[in-house]
Formats: structure tokens, C-alpha cells, sequence
């Protein structure tokens, strides 16, 4: 094939391909029910399937800045908000929704602030889809918890298999020479 012909073909293919990507992937915009100035809603998202979570990390419902996150199920082009998600113990400046992440029936949510092991060590809650409902079944923390570490500053779930890490949390490895 002659290089005119290639060069002619291939924006056209181009073309083609974005307009089909485009034809099956509708936009759509989604908000949270109780959406409140300064929630941060959005500033951290996951996608798995037919399910969306999306970080609050400002929302207040535990305290000042406790965070939150909300579960959407789609359901073809629509996508609904199916429940919404916080610590069992949340406290001010918990920042629960930092980051987040879902896989199949988990979430998982990133608490960067929570000092459960020190001034803003963090902490990362993972939760459990049963029909509609979203139960927190554990709340992970480093072993080697300590202030400053910001554990949960970012989170991911594939299956069982969960992560956080520990923004701060420095080792050095090195010699000392």
C-alpha cells in the first residue's frame, strides 16, 4: 500500500474508531445526594463494572472534615447513587475519602488524617456490598503506625487483596558511609 494511501486511511480510521468510542460511552454527570459546599466531592474516584465510588474528604456528617464516599451503581446510561459510606469512628480531620478504590463487592477508603496511631498516622476502612448496603469490615492500620505517616493517602482493592500507602513514611536503606 502506497504511503498517500496509508496516510489518507489512517485519520479516517481515526475518525471512525472515536466515533463509535463516542457513540458508546454516554456522558454522564452524577452528584451526591446531600451534596454540601467545601465536601471536596470527586476529588478521588474508582471505577469496577457497573460500580463508582467517589471521595468527599471534606464531608462533615462525623465532624469537621471527616470525609466520606459515595457508592454508584449504573444501571445502562443511568447511574444512581446506591449508598453512602463513612468511618465507624469518625472524628474531625479523619479525611476519609482521600482516596478510594473498588473491586467486585469491596471498597476500600483511604483516612489519611485519622490518628489512631499518632497525630495523622492514617488509617484505610475497607467495606462489603451485601444487595444494596455497604458494611465496613475492617479498619487497616500500619503496624508501624506513626505521627505524620498519612497511611491511606492512597489506597487500591483488586478482589481480596487490598494496599495503602504511607505518603511520609521514610526508610532509608543505605550505607551510612
Amino acid at each position: 500500500m502506497s504511503s498517500s494511501i496509508k496516510s489518507r486511511l489512517l485519520p479516517a480510521l481515526v475518525a471512525a474508531l472515536n466515533g463509535i468510542a463516542l457513540a458508546q460511552l454516554p456522558e454522564s454527570k452524577i452528584l451526591a445526594s446531600d451534596a454540601a459546599s467545601g465536601d471536596l466531592f470527586g476529588f478521588s474516584v474508582a471505577i469496577d463494572g457497573d460500580y463508582a465510588i467517589v471521595g468527599a474528604y471534606g464531608d462533615d456528617d462525623g465532624a469537621s472534615g471527616s470525609g466520606s464516599a459515595y457508592i454508584f451503581k449504573r444501571n445502562g446510561t443511568e447511574w444512581s447513587q446506591e449508598d453512602k459510606i463513612v468511618a465507624s469512628d469518625a472524628v474531625a480531620n479523619d479525611l476519609f475519602g482521600w482516596s478510594v478504590s473498588i473491586s467486585g463487592d469491596y471498597a476500600i477508603a483511604g483516612a489519611r488524617g485519622d490518628d489512631v496511631g499518632g497525630s495523622a498516622s492514617g488509617s484505610a476502612y475497607i467495606f462489603k456490598r451485601n444487595g444494596t448496603e455497604w458494611s465496613q469490615e475492617s479498619k487497616i492500620v500500619a503496624s508501624d503506625a506513626a505521627s505524620g505517616d498519612h497511611f491511606g493517602h492512597r489506597v487500591d482493592i483488586d478482589g481480596d487483596y487490598a494496599i495503602a500507602g504511607a505518603k511520609n513514611k521514610y526508610q532509608y536503606y543505605g550505607s551510612s558511609s
